[in-house]
């Protein structure tokens, strides 16, 4: 598996995966183009042996505050529980520490028990409990990584 930055092209392919992991409330394709406009650098894919995408994961900064964010981590359905998400969460860490980003956050659902258990292995604590963080009572877990403390690359 190669991880690397998304290339222009593949946008449509992390597209589909995005709507496969979170229908109904996923980022439409035109986002995601934004995205790939505004920080390509921090949008990296999974690539398999074959050349296809396995999965993706989206990063962002919060320059105000000096927080990056991991905004969207996903693979596709037949390759989760392979490491996937593990390496590319891996790798967006690194590219944030390596711009001076030591504060890392994240939201996740407070069941989605896989991505938890990532997450925590990563060293991610929560911080908040958010009852309804995209409204119509949709809880979010707020998660944060202190990267000078909490967290070491380890390749």
């Amino acid at each position: 598996m190669k991880i690397r930055s998304v290339l222009e092209h593949e946008i449509e392919s992390v597209f589909h995966i995005e709507k496969e992991t979170f229908e109904p409330l996923n980022y439409p394709l035109f986002v995601l183009k934004q995205y790939f406009d505004l920080m390509p650098e921090y949008f990296l894919v999974a690539e398999n042996k074959k050349g296809k995408i396995a999965g993706y994961v989206l990063g962002g900064l919060n320059l105000r505050k000096q927080i990056a964010w991991i905004l969207s981590l996903a693979t596709k359905n037949e390759f989760q529980n392979t490491g996937i998400g593990l390496h590319l969460t891996k790798n967006l860490i690194e590219k944030f520490v390596e711009k001076g980003y030591k504060c890392i956050r994240l939201t996740v659902h407070p069941k989605n028990y896989p991505a938890l258990n990532l997450y925590k292995k990563l060293g991610f604590v929560q911080i908040k409990n958010i009852e309804s963080y995209y409204g119509d009572n949709d809880p979010r877990l707020v998660l944060e990584l202190n990267a000078d403390k909490d967290y070491q690359i380890k390749n």
